[in-house]
């Protein structure tokens, strides 16, 4: 297991790197404007690629691959996860095309999210999978290989000065990329109604999740797309910060699934001792790093660091509440966990309402409130289990 920590954390590492790289690249080729277009519809898309997905991906992570019925659960997983991709990329094309024609120069970034966002689909599903099988090396070559092909992409759109498209072509290449995997399990589903059941349990938890992904879009509707772009530039640049926590869990769960309550609780202990000490070097780097960023992407930025490290430390302490996420889970408590992220998504989303209504100074500090509170409910709930 400790060999699996070192492979993931190492690839996750690099590849959110790449990530960052690639989404600094996107803002300074799109400017403020349409990088808040782009991050918007990309916003929107996760979230309902979350009320489509099912909670699959977690439900991958904790399937008993020794089962009989394993190979068919799986092919309805991806039989499902393509047909809900391509309903999706139709539903934003057609959004690309009115957009473009309301707003010249909205349409490629709007369909640049669509590919970006169908990316993450795959990849997500695909990591779940790897990972649950504890292909822990397999896993992270598929990681780190569908970000460097999509940065080849996004590089060659800034060098050609067509970002949206050749981004857009490097998102589709790293789908094609991750979706390698699935092809040990193409075939028809006989099993699509206990997939479902299997994955229910993990489909609230993972809506309320990716509810703050409407968060750039509170921002836009009661502010302007500027500083939706700002923020859309700390959320997007904030990712990564959790994706070494998120490595953590990711190899975890498995393993807590399989063993008993009180090396569940060890696993988590451990894994919340990661999480609070990331998150303390992630505090203390948040507001130089904010600042780099903003003199880096020039004066069409101007005014983002204060988003930019609000947004870091916010995720930062997402990360504790991960771990108390993953134990929740590994013991068939999902429950508890929704809750406490539904009732900190929705403190965030009410903040930024009120901030963007009545003045813009309080933007930055609604998801930090917000992260906070579900850390503190969720640890409540994983405590008194």
């Amino acid at each position: 297991m400790r060999r699996g920590f070192v492979v993931r954390i190492a690839a996750v590492g690099l590849a959110a790197i790449v990530q960052a790289v690639s989404l600094l690249v996107i803002a300074r080729g799109a400017g403020a404007t349409l990088f808040g277009v782009f991050s918007i519809a990309f916003s929107i898309y996760i979230l309902c690629s979350a009320v489509t997905g099912l909670g699959l991906n977690n439900y991958a992570l904790r399937l008993n691959y020794a089962s009989r019925k394993a190979p068919d659960v799986l092919r309805s997983m991806i039989a499902w996860r393509t047909i809900a991709i391509l309903v999706l990329l139709v539903l934003i094309a057609c959004a690309g095309v009115i957009s473009e024609k309301s707003l010249a120069g909205t349409g490629p970034f709007i369909w640049l999210a669509g590919a970006a966002g169908a990316s993450e689909q795959v990849s997500d599903l695909t990591q779940g999978i790897l990972s649950g099988r504890r292909e822990v090396l397999k896993a992270a070559i598929f990681l780190v290989a569908q970000r460097l092909f999509a940065l080849a992409g996004v590089i060659v759109g800034l060098l050609t000065t067509d970002v949206a498209l050749w981004a857009g072509l490097g998102f589709v290449g790293s789908s094609v990329l991750a979706a390698a995997p699935w092809l040990r399990y193409i075939g028809r589903p006989h099993r699509m109604r206990l997939t479902f059941k299997g994955a229910s349990a993990y489909w609230g938890a993972t809506v309320t999740s990716s509810a703050s992904q409407l968060e750039p879009t509170i921002v836009g509707l009661f502010g302007n797309a500027a500083t939706a772009g700002f923020y859309s530039l700390g959320v997007r640049l904030a990712g990564p910060v959790n994706l070494v926590t998120n490595a953590v869990v990711t190899i975890a769960v498995p393993q807590m699934s399989a063993s008993d309550t009180a090396t569940k609780r060890s696993i988590y202990k451990k894994m919340r001792k990661f999480a609070i000490a990331s998150a303390g070097a992630a505090v203390v780097i948040a507001t130089p790093a904010a600042w780099v960023v903003e003199h880096a992407l020039g004066p069409g930025f101007s005014g983002s660091a204060p988003f930019v490290a609000a947004l870091v430390i916010a995720a930062a302490v997402s990360g504790i509440s991960r771990t108390a996420q993953a134990f929740l889970y590994s013991i068939d408590r999902a429950r508890p966990a929704a809750l406490a992220i539904g009732t900190g998504t929705c403190v965030t989303l009410a903040t930024l309402a009120i901030s963007g209504w009545v003045s813009p100074v309080g933007l930055p500090l609604a998801p930090i409130l917000g992260q906070l509170i579900t850390m503190v409910a969720i640890l409540r709930a994983a405590h008194k289990t």
